[in-house]
């Protein structure tokens, strides 16, 4: 059985197309978690309804704590051998995890993941083809993808189908609403043995407006230097991953300047206590003797010094 476990928050307007997509999978030994977060739209009784349509669904209705807490809900109900995420605005295509569950079967993998076709306004729709052929790869064949910049091993939790095992020890982070598929990704990987990449596109993704990540600026984007860090930590105590560290330690850098560029000229609460935490941050990985390119280092000399600055000179660049 595959239990595949939807966050849902105020998805009235897609839902319907979602839950639709996975209950009518060729492969039918579904079990669909609906996990309602709060929602303060028709959402929760369209969840209830759904379950009066079909045995295979359950909700869980719980108040309003992130995508995150919801999915690790929908994890430790869960009755399936294979887990898999969905979110509530996103739709697959019929035969994905009919294809999926075959790869993992055939090549005695944990991990599988298929193409994704990103959907726009307007009709426009960019299928994304990493690979050309099914990729199969050991743990540390995967670990090296997911660094080395090609996308094959992409920080997504929904293009993909897991081995419920995978998850042992292992939780999405709730103290973050920003970055947790990155901050679960590697440990999952590291938790197989062998990963599967298609390249049949099986995962619809809506785009609709401004992404999370470009939006207006908010405090929680500091999560991303939280990630980084762990991250950073985590590859440094494996012997056979600590040739990724210097990467981990670019993205917190670039966590840094991300904040501090992003920050600047947008007026919100705490944000004099944002910009010293932000600050303290840059001094604080100038001073751990990490390796860092110089550039990355005069940048980070230079946020240590004056945030606003930087913000300048990172608006004026992002501009030119």
């Amino acid at each position: 059985m595959i239990s595949v476990i939807v966050p849902v928050y105020n998805a009235e307007k897609y839902l319907e197309k979602c839950v639709r997509s996975i209950l009518e999978q060729d492969y039918k030994d579904i079990e669909l978690i609906l996990v309602d977060d709060g929602s303060k739209d028709s959402s929760p009784a369209m969840c209830d309804e759904f379950a009066k349509q079909d045995e295979r669904i359950k909700v869980i209705h719980k108040a309003n704590g992130g995508p995150s807490k919801a999915r690790n809900m929908g994890i430790d109900v869960s009755n399936g051998d294979y887990i898999a995420f969905v979110d509530s605005d996103d739709w697959i295509e019929p035969d994905m995890y009919t294809h999926l569950i075959g790869l993992l079967e055939e090549h005695n993998a944990q991990i599988a993941s298929c193409e994704v076709a990103v959907n726009k306004p307007g009709g426009e729709v960019i299928k994304k083809h990493r690979v050309d052929d099914t990729l199969v790869m050991t743990k540390e064949e995967a670990m090296a993808r997911r660094f080395d910049g090609s996308e094959i091993v992409s920080d997504t939790l929904w293009n993909k189908l897991y081995n419920k095992r995978v998850f042992e020890g292992i939780r999405l982070p709730e103290d973050r609403c920003i970055g947790e598929d990155t901050a679960t990704i590697y440990r999952l990987v590291d938790n197989s043995n062998r990963y599967v990449a298609s390249e049949k596109v099986g995962y619809n993704v809506r785009k609709e407006g401004e992404s999370l990540t470009r939006g207006k600026y908010s405090p929680r984007y500091l999560g991303g230097i939280i990630t980084f860090n762990e991250m950073a930590e985590f590859l440094s105590s494996r012997e056979e991953y600590k040739k990724y560290v210097p990467i981990a330690n670019s993205y917190i850098a670039g966590s840094i300047f991300f904040n501090a560029g992003e920050m600047y000229g947008v007026d919100f609460e705490g944000k004099k206590e944002t910009e010293g935490h932000i600050k303290n941050c840059a001094k604080e990985l100038l001073a751990s003797g990490r390796e860092l390119s110089s550039k990355n280092k005069a940048l980070l000399k230079l946020i240590a010094i004056s945030p606003k600055l930087f913000g300048v000179i990172y608006n004026k660049t992002k501009k030119a």
